[in-house]
């Protein structure tokens, strides 16, 4: 079977959302693609909750084109796996999309959360971030067009420790 050497590989994208109350929003935005425009994995893992969850999807990450984190509130996960998957060695980009009502607190929180990362190594379009279910679609299309921003270059910091200590270690 011959195939067109100018068609374009279809690509594989993790989902990760950060609370399974995320999925309806989720799911209603994956529901019109089918695997031979792209594969779609979702996940529910917690930074908060499952650490050795994120430090093992982490290591193997490499498999996808790119990853999708979704969540609302004090939304850590795509900063934190991003840190992970960096610190594996590999280069898999990490989108966070935000979710919660317009003008809420929740909204703001994982707002924040995702743009507030030092240095941004996050995926954003812009100087904003993804929003919602409509910013989920947007992303997934960028990674299909292979249109994802470039990842801003990590500034390496050396951790600092035992910087005070007022015992003498007995």
């Amino acid at each position: 079977m011959d195939q067109d050497s100018t068609a374009t590989p279809t690509k594989i994208i993790a989902i990760i959302l950060g609370s399974k109350n995320d999925w309806p929003k989720v799911q209603q935005v994956i529901s019109g693609y089918t695997a031979d425009k792209v594969r779609i994995v979702v996940h529910v893992i917690s930074c908060h909750r499952n650490p050795y969850e994120v430090v093992a999807f982490a290591e193997g990450s490499d498999y996808f084109n790119a990853v999708i984190c979704v969540g609302g509130k004090a939304f850590a996960l795509p900063g934190v796996l991003d840190a992970f998957i960096h610190a594996n060695g590999k280069k898999t980009p990490v989108i966070g999309v935000a979710l919660g009502e317009p003008a809420s607190e929740a909204l703001t929180a994982a707002v924040l959360s995702i743009k507030q990362i030092p240095d941004q190594p996050v995926i954003m379009p812009g100087q904003d971030v993804y929003l919602g279910p409509e910013g989920l679609g947007l992303a997934i299309e960028r990674v299909i067009a292979n249109r994802l921003p470039e990842h801003n270059e990590r500034k390496e910091k050396l951790a600092e420790l035992e910087i005070y200590k007022n015992f003498n270690g007995d």
